[in-house]
């Protein structure tokens, strides 16, 4: 299931939007997360609030201090079982630049601050998010759209092999059925 924010710069109202998106997903999804990273990067550091900002300090300096760089703010890994540890990713969710929970398998992505939040759901999982979110902000299967790139991507490909074949036909002849 996809749910996607309109495009444009955000202003309040989109920012309580994609943290209400953020909050609903997390909260389904917790039962099943067993383990998740953050980036403790944002692309709005302009609008953070001060408590929000702790929390990205808080992160960054997790991250920092199992590597030696600056990339110690990618990735960091959050226990999803420990309660402090979620209640910090619930604050930053929305902010960070990137989310990605897992189970045995990728099974969310907060992207772009909330623009983008990408959740393999259940039926009843998108159901619930559906009564929670906004009315302009549906979960979408994402199957269908899957599905039909994969069939624009193979008519796409019959049609460059039907072109090469004429021009092989084309050329064949040109070359042994000059008349």
């Amino acid at each position: 299931m996809l749910v996607d924010a309109a495009g444009g710069d955000a202003d309040a109202e989109d920012r309580e939007r994609m943290a209400l998106a953020c909050d609903v997903l997390l909260e389904l999804l917790r039962p099943q997360v067993q383990w998740l990273q953050v980036d403790a990067y944002s692309d709005f550091d302009d609008v953070m609030p001060a408590d929000v900002r702790e929390v990205e300090d808080w992160i960054a300096a997790r991250g920092e201090s199992r590597r030696r760089s600056n990339l110690g703010r990618m990735g960091v890994e959050l226990d999803p079982t420990d309660d402090a540890d979620w209640h910090q990713l619930c604050i930053y969710a929305s902010w960070s630049i990137n989310v990605d929970l897992f189970d045995d398998r990728p099974l969310a992505t907060f992207h772009d601050s909330g623009w983008s939040v990408t959740a393999r759901l259940t039926p009843a999982q998108a159901t619930i998010a559906n009564q929670q979110l906004p009315a302009s902000w549906k979960m979408v299967p994402l199957a269908p759209i899957l599905l039909a790139q994969k069939q624009q991507r193979r008519l796409a490909r019959l049609d460059r092999r039907a072109a090469r074949a004429v021009r092989w036909r084309g050329w064949w002849r040109s070359r042994f059925l000059r008349g």
